[in-house]
């Protein structure tokens, strides 16, 4: 398994997701677009996983936007997408 960042981490991700992290930051109020929690729900609930963390909004696509996400909703869906996409067969012989 290769390492590194994958593709749709490469390029703007870090500051766009920086970005998404601060105006989240700045409204008390903003709810997570995943779990309807704030970020001061979030860290009760999860502690530092419950702190905003840039996420996009289709995962593994930064075609569609970003938006802020507690970290430990935006890598949940992540792995749930990754595991989705390993189960697929990759070629037809598997079918």
């Amino acid at each position: 398994m290769a390492y590194g960042k994958a593709p749709h981490h490469r390029g703007d991700h870090d500051r766009i997701a920086k970005a998404v992290v601060t105006a989240a930051n700045a409204q008390p109020d903003y709810q997570c677009p995943s779990c309807g929690l704030t970020r001061a729900q979030g860290i009760e609930r999860w502690g530092e996983n419950g702190r905003w963390e840039g996420g996009h909004r289709v995962h593994g696509d930064a075609r569609y936007g970003y938006h802020a996400q507690h970290r430990h909703c935006n890598r949940s869906e992540g792995a749930a997408h990754g595991n989705r996409k390993r189960r697929q067969p990759s070629s037809g012989w598997l079918a």
